[in-house]
């Protein structure tokens, strides 16, 4: 299976689970912790466009942070991987999840050239009780934009 089709199934039961953990009140995650979470994404996204890797480098979990080992390599990654998030013409929210205990916030994403993707977010709290970026995939959407 390749990878678009693969998370094209994944973005269809992200939309499938919304609905059940939005039914039985978030999958444990307050509406206080999805606040936060987006407030985590928009700074590293608002650092992203500032090409402020330290401010970006910041928001990632600890395991991200030690995979990649630094700032530099973080906005490499994004330049060359996740375009759509290091320049995006547009962001919105969409309705979060938890799938299997894992928290998701997908954004849908236009970047510059006007194609639209959904970056889907998984996301950890911290020892500190801070939320912090654990993961993203980016999966292409059929929409476009005007």
């Amino acid at each position: 299976m390749t990878r678009h089709i693969w998370l094209g199934w994944l973005a269809l039961l992200l939309v499938g689970a919304v609905s059940v953990q939005a039914a039985e009140g978030g999958g444990g995650v307050s509406q206080r912790d999805w606040t936060a979470i987006r407030a985590v994404i928009t700074g590293q996204l608002n650092a992203l466009q500032a090409d402020d890797g330290e401010r970006a480098f910041f928001f990632a979990s600890p395991d991200i942070r030690k995979q990649l080992g630094s700032a530099d390599a973080l906005l490499a990654m994004v330049k060359s991987s996740y375009y759509p998030l290091y320049r995006p013409r547009s962001t919105e929210f969409l309705e979060p999840a938890v799938i299997e205990g894992q928290i998701l916030q997908p954004l849908q994403v236009v970047a510059e050239d006007g194609t639209v993707h959904v970056a889907i977010y998984s996301m950890v709290k911290g020892a500190d009780k801070q939320w912090k970026i654990s993961g993203c995939q980016m999966a292409p959407s059929k929409l476009e934009s005007t």
